[in-house]
């Protein structure tokens, strides 16, 4: 939940036209943010799946992300065409914080509080 506050914070420093260096920072935060939140979704995925399907598993996590990313470029780009570049960038910066608050929230409300329960192979 902390990774995508920290890509809709940095999303709207880049879409808000505040200066150069705070665009540069701001795109290497977003990018390190996205890195760790796709490297923690798959490691959640990859320790909480039996060892027998984790290859059927993680391809499908593999085409939503990059199936989903093709979908949502078209989105995104009706957006900026409706409302515009800043506006799109503040709403999907909305849409990731709605996300973090709603996994810090799920993540509470899990018995094992938020972690994810260890794959159990199907001989156990």
């Amino acid at each position: 939940a902390p990774l995508l506050l920290v890509q809709a914070v940095t999303l709207a420093v880049l879409v808000v036209p505040i200066g150069l260096w705070a665009s540069v920072v701001a795109a290497f935060l977003y990018g390190a943010a996205f890195m760790g939140t796709g490297n923690r979704a798959l490691t959640g995925i990859q320790e909480s799946v039996a060892p027998e399907v984790l290859g059927r598993v993680s391809a499908v996590w593999v085409m939503l992300v990059v199936g989903g990313r093709a979908i949502f470029a078209g989105l995104e780009g009706w957006l900026v065409a409706t409302i515009g570049v800043v506006w799109s960038g503040l709403v999907i910066a909305g849409i990731l914080v709605v996300a973090s608050v709603w996994f810090w929230f799920a993540r509470r409300t899990l018995p094992s509080g938020g972690r994810m329960a260890p794959a159990v192979s199907p001989e156990h």
